[in-house]
């Protein structure tokens, strides 16, 4: 006879994924995979993809010189032992979970989506230093001095007083989760939809702690997260991966279990 527990699974499997309540979830202690720095960080992080059996993560690296030549960089993560390798290209996998993931709505539910606004301003000498500032904390990868480190991003800002500035802004039911400033906007670098069926978005709000909303609008913050850059779920939906920015130079892969209460 079969066990409660075989026909609930079996039911859940027919069923298909079930949508997630933000409020009821649990998530474990995040634990770091691999710090990436030094010549393990050969440029700046703009993507991030699981494999579609879980074990594998891509991440994608972009340089660029004092004359904005862009040179882009393959690194694969093996989960959990941490152990990086280079890649010549981008896996086929990594560009569609990419695509997945860094998407406009949330699969399958296109009324879940993001809602993005443009606006332009002059900078004037009293919010100068605030254009930097939110430069430099929106996970804007080249903001104004992005090679000089955040000294040099205020040096420049406060010189910003008479430019006009372009401020992109994304927004998942009235929240914030992406800012760009004179910059081109990458959908995903902040935010990163789950698996079809599971109704959430994991995002980095303004403090770069790790958030989780579900289709309702409800919210539950992951404790212990911060400077939270290319939040993803994995392909079951029970794992969230996402780079810990500590430094400009150093980030550490992160990852938390996932669990419905």
């Amino acid at each position: 006879m079969a066990t409660l527990a075989a026909i609930v699974l079996l039911f859940q499997i027919g069923a298909g994924p079930q949508a997630l309540d933000a409020a009821k979830l649990n998530f474990s202690k995040p634990a770091a995979v691999v710090e990436m720095s030094g010549d393990a960080l050969p440029g700046f992080p703009v993507r991030l993809a699981w494999s579609p059996d879980g074990g594998e993560i891509y991440v994608r690296l972009v340089r660029r010189d004092r004359w904005a030549n862009e040179t882009v960089l393959h690194r694969v993560i093996s989960v959990p032992a941490g152990q990086i390798r280079i890649a010549d290209r981008e896996p086929p996998w990594a560009v569609v979970d990419w695509a997945r993931k860094s998407a406009y709505s949330a699969p399958g539910m296109p009324q879940f989506r993001v809602e993005s606004e443009t606006r332009v301003e002059q900078v004037s000498p009293t919010n100068a230093g605030a254009g930097g500032a939110i430069a430099q904390n929106s996970g804007d990868p080249y903001g104004p001095g992005f090679d000089l480190g955040p000294q040099g991003q205020a040096i420049l800002a406060r010189a910003m007083q008479s430019q006009m500035v372009t401020t992109v802004t994304m927004k998942i039911k009235g929240q914030v989760v992406s800012q760009f400033v004179n910059a081109q906007p990458i959908p995903g670098l902040m935010f990163g939809w789950a698996p079809e069926g599971l109704d959430v978005v994991a995002y980095a709000d303004s403090k770069r702690r790790l958030v989780i909303m579900d289709r309702t609008g409800r919210r539950h913050e992951v404790r212990d997260t911060k400077g939270v850059l290319l939040p993803a779920w994995s392909p079951d939906g029970t794992r969230i991966v996402w780079l810990e920015q500590a430094s400009s130079r150093k980030f550490v892969l992160t990852i938390a279990n996932v669990s419905r209460r």
